[in-house]
């Protein structure tokens, strides 16, 4: 498979800036579910369960982890086609390589710039890591 991307298993979570962001999105009213009042409910009387450790455990459509969240986020605020994977545990974020008509219109119309900006914007809430967006090859053993 290749995707578009970053890899999002070599980001070190900073987890108040997660936690800030989950309180952001309840704020605005983003988000497809309330991701915060579901982490208060998990974490609650444990205050060494952190955002880090509550995120490996959060799931969207058979995904798991901070690549599932992210991407159930960011195609629900930014409605755009945004693609994770996990092979081998390894968690990536990013744009499938596709056919255009595929795609929604708004991610066929979207610059590299404007779909780097995106994943930035997302990406930059919860680790303080430089970001690598660029094309991988990634081994998941899918029969094509």
């Amino acid at each position: 498979m290749l995707l578009y991307g970053v890899c999002v298993s070599k980001m070190k979570v900073n987890n108040e800036k997660a936690v800030q962001f989950l309180k952001e999105l309840a704020d605005a009213g983003l988000g497809a579910d309330d991701y915060y009042e579901i982490f208060l409910e998990d974490t609650s009387g444990d205050e060494d369960y952190t955002f880090s450790r509550w995120i490996e455990d959060f799931e969207s459509n058979g995904y798991y982890g901070l690549s599932a969240f992210l991407q159930e986020v960011i195609s629900f605020d930014e409605k755009i086609d945004i693609s994770c994977d996990d092979p081998n545990g390894i968690q990536y974020l990013g744009l499938s390589a596709d056919v255009p008509w595929n795609f929604n219109e708004k991610t066929r119309n979207m610059s590299e710039n404007e779909y780097n900006e995106i994943l930035r914007k997302y990406i930059n809430k919860v680790t303080d890591d430089e970001l690598t967006i660029c094309w991988r090859s990634i081994s998941d053993d899918s029969d094509y």
